[in-house]
Protein backbone atom coordinates (compact mmCIF):
# COMPACT_ATOMS: atom_id res chain seq x y z
CA UNK A 1 0.00 0.00 0.00
CA UNK A 2 2.81 2.36 1.03
CA UNK A 3 4.88 1.60 -2.44
CA UNK A 4 1.02 2.50 -4.36
CA UNK A 5 0.95 5.72 -2.61
CA UNK A 6 4.97 6.72 -3.58
CA UNK A 7 4.39 5.97 -6.56
CA UNK A 8 1.06 7.78 -7.31
CA UNK A 9 2.85 10.91 -5.64
CA UNK A 10 5.86 10.76 -7.38
CA UNK A 11 3.80 10.70 -10.85
CA UNK A 12 1.84 13.77 -9.56
CA UNK A 13 5.41 15.13 -9.07
CA UNK A 14 6.35 14.61 -12.48
CA UNK A 15 3.23 15.99 -13.70
CA UNK A 16 3.54 18.85 -12.48
CA UNK A 17 6.83 19.32 -13.13
CA UNK A 18 6.07 19.08 -16.82
CA UNK A 19 3.36 21.03 -16.48
CA UNK A 20 5.41 23.84 -14.98
CA UNK A 21 8.34 22.93 -17.60
CA UNK A 22 5.68 23.62 -20.68
CA UNK A 23 4.88 26.87 -19.20
CA UNK A 24 8.47 28.05 -18.67
CA UNK A 25 9.44 26.78 -22.24
CA UNK A 26 6.46 28.76 -23.83
CA UNK A 27 9.12 31.91 -22.37
CA UNK A 28 8.16 35.32 -21.19
CA UNK A 29 6.78 36.23 -25.02
CA UNK A 30 8.06 38.30 -27.71
CA UNK A 31 7.26 41.71 -28.80
CA UNK A 32 5.79 41.91 -32.43
CA UNK A 33 7.82 44.53 -34.53
CA UNK A 34 6.61 46.26 -37.56
CA UNK A 35 9.17 45.58 -40.20
CA UNK A 36 8.63 49.54 -41.88
CA UNK A 37 7.76 51.49 -38.92
CA UNK A 38 10.01 50.18 -36.46
CA UNK A 39 6.85 50.18 -34.08
CA UNK A 40 5.49 47.06 -32.04
CA UNK A 41 1.53 45.80 -31.85
CA UNK A 42 0.22 46.92 -28.90
CA UNK A 43 -2.85 46.41 -26.80
CA UNK A 44 -3.86 50.62 -26.69
CA UNK A 45 -4.18 51.79 -22.98
CA UNK A 46 -2.02 50.96 -19.70
CA UNK A 47 -1.86 47.12 -18.86
CA UNK A 48 -4.92 46.80 -20.66
CA UNK A 49 -6.95 43.35 -19.94
CA UNK A 50 -10.42 44.18 -22.31
CA UNK A 51 -11.78 41.70 -24.04
CA UNK A 52 -12.55 43.30 -27.71
CA UNK A 53 -9.91 45.86 -27.53
CA UNK A 54 -8.55 47.01 -30.82
CA UNK A 55 -5.22 46.85 -31.27
CA UNK A 56 -2.37 49.34 -32.80
CA UNK A 57 0.71 50.27 -33.46
CA UNK A 58 3.12 52.02 -31.09
CA UNK A 59 6.07 52.51 -29.73
CA UNK A 60 8.15 49.56 -28.55
CA UNK A 61 8.28 48.84 -24.94
CA UNK A 62 11.36 46.78 -25.10
CA UNK A 63 12.12 46.63 -20.95
CA UNK A 64 8.29 45.07 -20.20
CA UNK A 65 6.84 48.14 -19.03
CA UNK A 66 4.63 50.88 -20.05
CA UNK A 67 5.87 54.54 -18.82
CA UNK A 68 4.08 54.21 -15.91
CA UNK A 69 6.10 51.27 -14.14
CA UNK A 70 2.76 48.81 -14.66
CA UNK A 71 3.79 45.81 -16.91
CA UNK A 72 3.64 45.58 -20.59
CA UNK A 73 1.26 44.25 -22.74
CA UNK A 74 3.53 44.36 -25.82
CA UNK A 75 4.57 40.47 -25.32
CA UNK A 76 3.24 37.76 -27.46
CA UNK A 77 3.18 34.11 -27.20
CA UNK A 78 3.13 31.69 -30.33
CA UNK A 79 1.15 28.95 -29.65
CA UNK A 80 1.00 25.55 -31.30
CA UNK A 81 -2.31 25.89 -32.94
CA UNK A 82 -1.59 28.95 -34.54
CA UNK A 83 -2.68 31.26 -32.08
CA UNK A 84 -1.19 34.17 -30.59
CA UNK A 85 -1.74 34.75 -26.86
CA UNK A 86 -1.09 38.41 -25.30
CA UNK A 87 1.10 37.11 -21.80
CA UNK A 88 -0.27 40.04 -19.79
CA UNK A 89 -4.03 39.47 -20.40
CA UNK A 90 -3.89 35.91 -21.45
CA UNK A 91 -6.33 37.20 -24.45
CA UNK A 92 -5.85 36.26 -27.99
CA UNK A 93 -5.53 38.18 -31.53
CA UNK A 94 -8.90 37.75 -33.22
CA UNK A 95 -10.87 39.66 -35.78
CA UNK A 96 -13.86 41.81 -35.60
CA UNK A 97 -14.85 40.78 -39.04
CA UNK A 98 -14.11 39.03 -42.08
CA UNK A 99 -14.53 41.96 -44.03
CA UNK A 100 -11.18 43.90 -45.76
CA UNK A 101 -10.55 46.68 -42.99
CA UNK A 102 -11.77 44.53 -40.00
CA UNK A 103 -9.99 45.70 -36.80
CA UNK A 104 -7.41 43.62 -35.32
CA UNK A 105 -8.17 43.09 -31.53
CA UNK A 106 -7.60 40.59 -28.40
CA UNK A 107 -10.40 38.29 -27.31
CA UNK A 108 -10.74 35.92 -24.78
CA UNK A 109 -9.04 32.84 -26.30
CA UNK A 110 -11.22 29.88 -28.00
CA UNK A 111 -8.77 27.24 -29.61
CA UNK A 112 -12.74 26.25 -31.47
CA UNK A 113 -12.64 29.66 -33.11
CA UNK A 114 -10.63 29.73 -36.56
CA UNK A 115 -10.57 32.95 -36.65
CA UNK A 116 -7.74 32.85 -34.13
CA UNK A 117 -5.30 30.57 -35.94
CA UNK A 118 -2.69 33.13 -38.05
CA UNK A 119 0.09 31.68 -39.85
CA UNK A 120 3.28 33.56 -39.48
CA UNK A 121 5.13 33.80 -42.48
CA UNK A 122 9.14 33.33 -43.23
CA UNK A 123 8.74 36.71 -45.37
CA UNK A 124 6.94 38.53 -42.18
CA UNK A 125 3.30 38.29 -42.79
CA UNK A 126 1.03 37.55 -40.66
CA UNK A 127 -2.00 35.68 -42.44
CA UNK A 128 -5.29 34.67 -40.17
CA UNK A 129 -6.00 31.09 -41.36
CA UNK A 130 -9.91 31.54 -41.94
CA UNK A 131 -9.88 34.53 -44.07
CA UNK A 132 -6.42 34.63 -45.64
CA UNK A 133 -5.67 38.52 -45.25
CA UNK A 134 -3.10 39.64 -43.37
CA UNK A 135 -2.52 42.17 -40.43
CA UNK A 136 -2.55 45.70 -41.69
CA UNK A 137 -1.49 49.26 -40.65
CA UNK A 138 -4.07 51.79 -41.11
CA UNK A 139 -2.47 54.27 -43.75
CA UNK A 140 -0.47 54.14 -47.15
CA UNK A 141 2.11 53.74 -45.06
CA UNK A 142 1.08 53.20 -41.96
CA UNK A 143 3.31 54.29 -39.82
CA UNK A 144 2.03 56.43 -37.29
CA UNK A 145 2.00 55.81 -32.95
CA UNK A 146 -1.75 54.86 -32.15
CA UNK A 147 -2.27 54.20 -35.95
CA UNK A 148 -5.13 50.89 -35.56
CA UNK A 149 -4.16 47.12 -37.34
CA UNK A 150 -6.80 45.83 -39.74
CA UNK A 151 -7.29 42.59 -41.77
CA UNK A 152 -6.61 43.64 -45.65
CA UNK A 153 -5.35 41.38 -48.55
CA UNK A 154 -1.78 40.47 -47.89
CA UNK A 155 0.58 42.88 -50.00
CA UNK A 156 3.33 40.26 -50.54
CA UNK A 157 4.12 42.23 -53.67
CA UNK A 158 4.52 45.05 -52.69
CA UNK A 159 8.43 46.05 -50.99
CA UNK A 160 6.87 49.27 -49.32
CA UNK A 161 4.64 47.42 -47.11
CA UNK A 162 3.39 47.80 -43.50
CA UNK A 163 2.24 44.45 -43.12
CA UNK A 164 5.66 42.65 -42.44
CA UNK A 165 6.23 42.13 -38.79
CA UNK A 166 8.73 40.45 -36.51
CA UNK A 167 8.92 38.57 -33.63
Amino acid sequence: MISKAITITAAAAISVMFVIGSAKAEGPGKLIVNELSGKCLDVPGISNKTPGTPLQLYDCEVNGFEVNGKESDQFWVFDRKGQIRNTLSGMCIDIAGTEKDSLIQVETCDTANPAQVWIFHENGFIENEATGKCINVAGTPGTATNTPLLLSECEVGNPQTDQRWRA
